[in-house]
């Protein structure tokens, strides 16, 4: 079993190995949410965290799409999952170590990943005109979306009483809608007509809060920053994202809010590959 600083080092590694590849084929991508927080507050993780977050303007993260399924990540021994790599239910992207299998916790129930993953979430434009409209169209989505995953992976065996009850309904109408349904829906609806605008954010998978959208041009200046002694890019206008997501980032959260995911990892064994 891994320890919480070896899981770190392995993230690191992947996030080594995910930079190189987007620098040696041009493509531009910030750290995010608290990976960018943690790199400008404690020059990498924040103490109690345990993974990575990496965005990318959605025409970028398109081409990565298509660089990923021309074998790239295989050539250097990862792989990756989304809806729009390999079918699977995420509409953003998990690039994964196949060699670090991993186990977590989610309301008693294993992982949806069983393999150490950064995420990678696609930035999409939002038009101010019709954003709170586009919001909450977005929002359904991600709600029966995750009512599917719920009902493929049965978590219904975790709940009780009412909760139960109302799992299985959903999870028996859940079963005739074909695979694929709502991600797809999703990400049309992320995608929107393609114009650009002054709004950017994480609309497949963030919050569904106007509040939450940051300034497009943040993507124009990237910038290098030192995360545990390597290097990864970030907006370089930092304090405006930081302070729209989070407010005042400066200040720790209360010990209470200080929790992880609850990774448990280990390395895969030859007789297990």
């Amino acid at each position: 079993m891994l320890s919480d600083r070896e899981i770190k080092e392995e993230l690191l590694q992947l996030l080594v190995q995910v930079d190189r590849v987007l620098e040696e084929n041009r493509l531009e991508y910030s750290m995010m949410s608290g990976t960018l927080l943690g790199a400008i507050r404690h020059g990498g993780f924040i103490p109690w965290d345990d993974d990575i977050d990496l965005a990318m303007r959605r025409e970028e993260y398109d081409r990565f799409i298509g660089l990923i399924k021309n074998g790239i990540l295989d050539r250097i021994g990862l792989t990756a999952t989304g809806y729009e790599v390999n079918g699977d239910h995420w509409p953003f992207l998990k690039i994964v170590n196949p060699k670090i299998k991993i186990h977590q916790e989610i309301e008693g129930a294993a992982s949806l990943s069983d393999e150490l993953w950064i995420d990678v979430f696609p930035f999409d434009y939002l038009p101010r005109e019709h954003a709170e409209k586009t919001l909450k169209k977005i929002a359904l989505q991600k709600k029966l979306l995750g009512y599917k995953i719920a009902q493929k992976k049965q978590f219904y065996r975790y709940k009780h009483g009412v909760k139960k009850a109302v799992y299985l309904l959903i999870s028996a109408v859940f079963h005739f809608i074909p695979a694929g349904t709502f991600e797809r829906k999703l990400i049309a609806l992320s995608k929107g007509d393609g114009r650009k605008s002054d709004l950017i954010a994480d609309l497949t998978w963030g919050r569904d809060d106007v509040g939450k959208c940051v300034p497009a041009r943040l993507f124009d200046e990237i910038v290098t920053y030192s995360f545990e002694g390597v290097t990864a890019k970030g907006f370089k206008d930092y304090d405006v994202y930081l302070t729209q997501i989070y407010g005042d980032y400066r200040k720790l959260p209360p010990e209470a809010a200080r929790i992880n995911h609850g990774i448990k990892a280990w390395r895969v064994s030859e007789n297990e590959e």
